[in-house]
């Protein structure tokens, strides 16, 4: 679940952030004035992406607790504080920190949330297995 959040999210988001640039250049070379007409095809360009992304993001959720659920359960390599260093935990530590520092710093912790969420438990996965488990 872990695996396919990270591609859909990467490769849903990184591509369908480029489309919503879109119709602004469009605007902008045609010299077209309707605005409402721009307006609802962003509207239906970004419902889409994010419909587009709900599996994606469910998949996500549920592979962090999952993966939470079975180090706490105790029959991991790892002990159960490790769940801190989960992408459950990563993603509720990013989110806390995100949210009590002032913008535009919170957006630099917060937007990277999918590479916080892998990162720190590769690493401390790797600094953890490589010392050996205690």
């Amino acid at each position: 679940l872990l695996a396919y959040a990270i591609l859909m999210i990467g490769g849903i988001q990184h591509c369908g952030w480029a489309f919503l640039s879109v119709l602004a250049q469009a605007k902008a070379v045609a010299g077209s004035t309707d605005a409402a007409f721009y307006a609802t095809a962003q509207n239906f360009i970004v419902e889409h992406f994010l419909f587009g992304d709900l599996t994606a993001l469910v998949a996500f959720y549920a592979g962090s607790i999952w993966h939470a659920v079975g180090v706490l359960s105790g029959r991991t390599a790892y002990p159960r504080w490790f769940v801190l260093v989960s992408p459950l935990g990563i993603l509720i530590i990013t989110m806390i920190v995100g949210f009590c520092l002032p913008a535009p710093l919170a957006g630099v912790v917060i937007a990277p949330f999918g590479t916080w969420f892998m990162l720190a438990p590769c690493l401390a996965s790797t600094v953890w297995l490589w010392r050996g488990p205690r």
